[in-house]
């Protein structure tokens, strides 16, 4: 039951991870110099710090999970491979 819900914590940071940087990508590219429209023209209003820290929050919470779902499998495994 423990595995599932850390494999269910994982899928959801992912899915949130996916979503913050694509959605950081796309202001990235609008803010480019060459870009014709008008996002260039007002850099300044746009406050990026908690699309950063979502960004590594969840790219966190995915890497700890998985780090818990190899260690909580690892003696499964070295049972399988004494016998």
């Amino acid at each position: 039951m423990q595995l599932l819900l850390v494999a269910l914590s994982t899928l959801t940071a992912i899915a949130i991870l996916g979503t913050v940087a694509h959605a950081f990508s796309v202001y990235q590219t609008g803010r480019a110099v060459n870009n014709p429209w008008w996002l260039p023209l007002w850099p300044q209003h746009f406050y990026t710090t908690n699309a950063e820290a979502l960004i590594g929050a969840s790219a966190g919470i995915v890497l700890l999970n998985v780090i818990y779902i190899a260690l909580s499998l690892l003696p499964k495994v070295c049972v399988l491979q004494r016998r």
